[in-house]
């Protein structure tokens, strides 16, 4: 039986390929699960502690992600690009906005949540396949 060999640097491409891929498919699901939590139409407006509800759009149609890479290394920015962001997920004193955290939540759905673990192997077992 004859094995085919795969050098060493075609089989850490293979790896940073899936870490490409698996960071981008686990940060689109996880950018499509925030627009879900935030997508729930006003009035009324949500209660403290609990994700924003929709007013306009603006905070879920600004939802976007950015890759980087670096060294080696894989990750995801998951953001929003409106004004009034931090303040929705924060709070903001001076206008008595308790926080409604969205960001937070997911991100630590993002870590507990199996889905995303398996759909980042699935990412990294297809790029390995020789």
């Amino acid at each position: 039986m004859i094995r085919n060999r795969v050098p060493p640097s075609q089989i850490i491409e293979m790896l940073r390929a899936g870490a490409r891929a698996a960071v981008d498919a686990v940060s689109d699901l996880a950018v499509a699960e925030l627009k879900e939590m935030t997508g729930i139409q006003g009035p009324p407006r949500s209660l403290p502690d609990q994700p924003p509800h929709m007013d306009s759009g603006a905070l879920n149609e600004s939802m976007q992600k950015k890759l980087i890479s670096n060294s080696g290394s894989e990750a995801a920015v998951i953001g929003e690009d409106t004004p009034y962001a931090l303040a929705q997920e924060f709070g903001y004193a001076p206008n008595n906005l308790a926080p409604r955290p969205h960001q937070r939540v997911e991100m630590q759905r993002v870590q507990d949540d199996a889905r995303f673990t398996e759909l980042a192997a699935q990412k990294i077992r297809e790029a390995m396949r020789i």
